[in-house]
């Protein structure tokens, strides 16, 4: 969500510069701003539809639900772009290769050795930033690491994406929840969430210790 349920808009900068070029491709969507913060019925009826449905609507303090400006992008075309903006920011690219380990002198990092389709290479560098999001350098550097996540939440789980378009989801999701057994409820809650987002009410408290 990059503005308030005001509809006052608190994230911008290059997160914004990405959305509009993706929009001038034709790989990103979003509601119009004048929607922004709105309770108009047909408003979030129509967003309440839509993909990512949970990431559009929310409740502003009278009760109502509003449209927010969430932006739902083209994935493939997103990764092309982004490519795009750092080379033009001067950045070199190397694709296809792999970190295969850090280069050491004592406890200084002074490169990487990658695996490319040239076979093995060596990157020598004065600052080495790991930027996998998973700090995949980190452990092969003696670097302090704490790598435990609280089960059960959003980012412990493993999950499929994928998209459905021109699908209303809601009517499916009714009748999973009527023909749940107990034993199934972690996997009919999981599939819940995917259309309706952390507000379905007969969510269990606890998932099955095989979802943890």
């Amino acid at each position: 969500n990059l503005a308030d349920i005001y509809g006052k808009q608190g994230i911008g900068g290059f997160c914004q510069e990405y959305i509009t070029r993706l929009k001038d491709r034709g790989a990103c969507d979003y509601p119009p701003q004048e929607s922004w913060g709105q309770p108009e019925a047909a408003l979030v009826e129509k967003y309440g539809k839509a993909n990512m449905n949970h990431f559009y609507i929310r409740n502003n303090p009278d009760g109502e639900k509003v449209v927010l400006y969430t932006a739902v992008i083209d994935p493939e075309v997103g990764k092309d772009e982004l490519a795009i903006m750092a080379k033009e920011a001067g950045a070199e690219l190397l694709l296809h290769c792999w970190v295969a380990g850090p280069i050491m002198e004592g406890n200084s990092v002074k490169g990487v050795m990658v695996e490319t389709k040239s076979g093995r290479q060596a990157i020598l560098a004065k600052v080495v930033i790991d930027s996998t999001g998973d700090g995949d350098l980190l452990p092969y550097v003696g670097t302090e690491t704490v790598d435990y996540m609280r089960p059960g939440s959003r980012i412990a789980q493993f999950g499929w994406i994928y998209w459905m378009c021109n699908v209303d989801g809601r009517p499916w999701g009714r009748s999973r929840r009527r023909e749940a057994a107990p034993s199934s409820a972690g996997a009919c809650w999981s599939t819940r969430r995917a259309w309706y987002g952390s507000t379905a009410s007969s969510a269990p408290s606890t998932r099955p210790s095989r979802w943890r």
